[in-house]
Formats: structure tokens, sequence, C-alpha cells
């Protein structure tokens, strides 16, 4: 009886972790949708379980799986990504973001917080819609950016100074593959909006 009471117990415990692995937060029903909008297909968008939390130990925001036809699968975002995203309905987006294209240093957490997350998501999104090189989907991204901050409800200049603030980075990188490519500007091969004065986004 006992020796049936433990299967018991492990098959309750399998069947909860094939429902927690597999269950869809509201989180990840937002952040799928924006990424869609890039995308330009519906797509998956992943945060970590607490489980998954206990063994993370990479350090990218943000990866995407590619399945083995060679198509994008879907996009896992690290939890501080995850969690800034989760907090943005209670707490908004920062209500000035003057620092990020004037004196980064300065600006509060919450603010390089959310502006990450921005980037982020805009970035893996464009991997999600199929590009591959690091430099061009770095430049569509920054394109981007506004576009994501305004669908989590970012004020025009709030998502336009983000934006900036991203471009302005890269030209700035320390990693080469990170720095704007040729054609990566106004007017250039790689704008997305030729025809539109602002830029980035």
């Amino acid at each position: 009886m006992r020796h049936l009471a433990l299967v018991g117990m492990l098959a309750g415990f399998i069947a909860f972790q094939a429902y927690w692995f597999q269950r869809v937060t509201p989180t990840e029903t937002r952040l799928a949708a924006a990424a869609a909008s890039i995308a330009g297909r519906e797509v998956e968008v992943r945060c970590p379980s607490i489980w998954r939390r206990l063994v993370e130990v990479s350090g990218f925001k943000g990866t995407v799986q590619v399945g083995a036809d060679g198509n994008p699968r879907y996009a896992q975002l690290a939890h501080d990504v995850c969690a800034t995203f989760a907090e943005l309905p209670k707490r908004g987006f920062p209500g000035d973001v003057g620092c990020l294209t004037s004196n980064p240093p300065t600006c509060n957490d919450w603010t390089m917080d959310v502006g990450v997350a921005v980037h982020v998501l805009s970035h893996e999104a464009w991997h999600l819609r199929g590009v591959v090189d690091e430099v061009m989907t770095e430049c569509y991204a920054w394109q981007t950016d506004g576009q994501i901050a305004r669908l989590f409800g970012a004020p025009v200049g709030t998502a336009d100074q983000i934006a900036y603030f991203f471009a302005a980075r890269g030209n700035q990188a320390a990693l080469p593959q990170y720095r704007p490519p040729a054609g990566c500007n106004p007017g250039g091969r790689l704008d997305l909006h030729p025809d539109t004065v602002g830029w980035p986004s």
C-alpha cells in the first residue's frame, strides 16, 4: 500500500511539473504579441520557471531556439527581463528617461531595467523573424525599440529616447558584432523607414 502511495505521489508531482512548464503566463502572452508585431507571424516567448531560475547560469538576456529545420522556434528571455515586463502594468514607464540621452550613469535602476528589457525583446523578435546576423539584428532592433515600448504603454517621447539611447550606445559597443554595420544610418540600406525624418525610431 505504501508503494502505491509513493507511486501516486510521484505521478502527481510529474503531472504538476508538466503543467508548470507548459503553462503560458499573462506576461508571456503579452511578450509574444509584441514580438509577433516584428516577426510578422505568431511566435512564442518564454520566461524561465522557478526551477529553471535555480540552474540558470547563462549571462544572456535573451536567446532564440532554432528547430531542426533551421527555423526559429521561440525566444527565451532571462528572468530579470521577464520580471521587468511583469511589473510594467503596475509601475508603468519611468516618468522621465531624459537621463538615458543626457547622462546614463545617473539613471535609476528602474529606468535602466525598462530600457534593457524593451531592447532585448526588440532584438530577439528580429531573430524570430529569421534575421541571424547580429549587427543587422541590432540595427533593426534600434529602429523598433520605440515600437515595442509604445506597445507596452510608453509615451512617444519616452519610446523615442529609449530607442535613441541604444542606437547611440551601439556606436560605442566594445564588441564588434554589436557595432552598427554599413548602411545602418538614416537613408541607408538598413533603414526600415527611409522616407521618415526620425532616427532610429
